[in-house]
């Protein structure tokens, strides 16, 4: 997902799922995640736990991954 060459860098990462009323629910959070040793981080997500629906990931760099975020739409069915 994200490419983290920086051996200090971590990422806050947040799941929020869409609701009717507009602004979008913490569904789950994760601080501080570091990248695998290939410098790549991997974000697994089991549908059935979360439920369908249309979701944001959201992830935000910090320490050597200062300034790298990405958000991302998913929708699972």
């Amino acid at each position: 997902m994200a490419d983290a060459s920086a051996t200090d860098s971590r990422f806050d990462i947040e799941l929020r799922r869409e609701s009717r009323a507009g602004a979008p629910i913490l569904v789950q959070r994760a601080v501080d995640v570091r990248p695998d040793p290939d410098g790549l981080l991997s974000v697994y997500l089991d549908p059935r736990a979360a439920g369908a629906g249309s979701y944001l990931l959201r992830v935000l760099g910090h320490g050597g991954a200062q300034g790298s975020s990405s958000e991302y739409e998913l929708t699972l069915k």
